[in-house]
C-alpha cells in the first residue's frame, strides 16, 4: 500500500480484501509510514486477522476491553462498563441486553465501521449515536472485526500520552 494513502487512512480503519477474504485494520493515529511499501503491516498497523474468526460473547467482549492498558471494568446503569484512566468510558456490555456491546468512536470513525460492517455496527439511536456511540451485534462480531473499533474507542477516551505509548508500542 502506498506511504501517501496510509498517511490518509491514520487514525481510522482500513478494510482489505484479498483471494475472497477480508481484513479489517486500525491504522494508528501516530504511524509514520517509512517504508510503509515492504513493511506497512509491522509499523503501527493492528492487524485482526480475518472474518473467519469465531463469534464474540460477552466474555470475550469483556476480556477484549480490559486487555487494553489501565482499562477497569465498573457499572453504568446496571451494566458493565470499561473505562480507562481518568473514568472515561470507552465502551460498555449488555445493554439493552446480553446480545449487544457498545463502543464509543468519533462520528467519522463510526462511519467508517458501520460502512465496513453494517451487520455488526449500528449508531446508537439519539443524541449519543450522532457523537459516535455505536452498538455492537455479538453475535455477527468477530474479534477481528471487534478489536479495531476496541482499540479506537480506547484511544479516543485514553489520556493523550497513554494513547501515544500505547500506539507508538504498534510501531
Amino acid at each position: 500500500m502506498p506511504a501517501a494513502v496510509i498517511r490518509r487512512l491514520a487514525g481510522r480503519v482500513h478494510v482489505e480484501r484479498r483471494n475472497g477474504r477480508e481484513s479489517v485494520y486500525y491504522i494508528a493515529k501516530s504511524f509514520t509510514p517509512q517504508f510503509a511499501e515492504v513493511s506497512w503491516y509491522e509499523r503501527g498497523v493492528l492487524s485482526f486477522g480475518s472474518r473467519w474468526e469465531k463469534v464474540v460473547t460477552e466474555e470475550q467482549f469483556r476480556r477484549l476491553a480490559l486487555s487494553f492498558p489501565e482499562a477497569i471494568e465498573g457499572s453504568h446503569q446496571r451494566h458493565p462498563d470499561f473505562r480507562v484512566r481518568g473514568g472515561k468510558i470507552f465502551a460498555t456490555l449488555a445493554y439493552p441486553d446480553g446480545k449487544w456491546g457498545m463502543v464509543k468512536l468519533t462520528p467519522e470513525q463510526q462511519e467508517e465501521f458501520v460502512g465496513a460492517e453494517p451487520g455488526v455496527f449500528e449508531p446508537v439511536s439519539g443524541g449519543w449515536g450522532r457523537g459516535g456511540a455505536t452498538n455492537v451485534r455479538l453475535k455477527p462480531a468477530t474479534k477481528a472485526i471487534l478489536r479495531p473499533a476496541m482499540a479506537a474507542a480506547w484511544c479516543n477516551a485514553a489520556p493523550k500520552k497513554l494513547a501515544r505509548e500505547f500506539e507508538a508500542g504498534l510501531k
